[in-house]
């Protein structure tokens, strides 16, 4: 299956937020579907170290497939300086900002517990992978990203930069 989005079809709504080598933009694809493109900051866009850590992320979240590791829709290059990497969008943002606007702080109940499944769902499936299993090692609240379903929350893996094959 061919992911390359042409740069041409991805136009920038909004910063979402950034970490240590990249930063993550809301984006329209095509006009229509908002999805997350995540770019090498600029401080490391000419780092081939960086540069190769995005691209090996993007190489194994495209044969990773389940409801709760947050989808790669595709990725746009005209040089290894401007790669990006499209995910889908989770609009209710990560778990951290989601727990810290609990007012006043909910006790554990079935939606809380039903996040955590979904993390536990997503972590046994990454270490399932064959030929190796899949370890995160930034696994946190902030990399955990949410998005509804049927009306219920779903957590989302996600930030696949520090991966190891076990």
């Amino acid at each position: 299956m061919n992911r390359y989005i042409p740069a041409k079809q991805i136009t920038v709504v909004r910063l979402l937020g950034g970490g240590a080598y990249g930063v993550v933009y809301l984006v329209r694809l095509r006009q229509r579907q908002l999805a997350a493109a995540k770019r090498l900051s600029s401080s490391h866009v000419t780092d081939p170290q960086a540069q190769q850590q995005l691209v090996d992320e993007i190489k194994l979240h495209a044969t990773l497939e389940h409801p709760n590791v947050i989808a790669l829709i595709g990725a746009s290059w005209t040089t290894r300086a401007d790669l990006q990497a499209v995910f889908e969008y989770a609009p209710r943002g990560d778990l951290l900002s989601y727990l810290e606007t609990q007012q006043p702080p909910t006790p554990w109940d079935a939606r809380k517990l039903a996040l955590a499944l979904d993390v536990a769902l997503a972590l046994a499936y990454l270490h399932a992978q064959r030929p190796a299993a899949v370890v995160h090692r930034d696994l946190k609240s902030r990399n955990i990203l949410l998005s509804e379903q049927r009306g219920r929350l779903v957590a989302k893996l996600c930030d696949f930069g520090s991966v190891a094959g076990a």
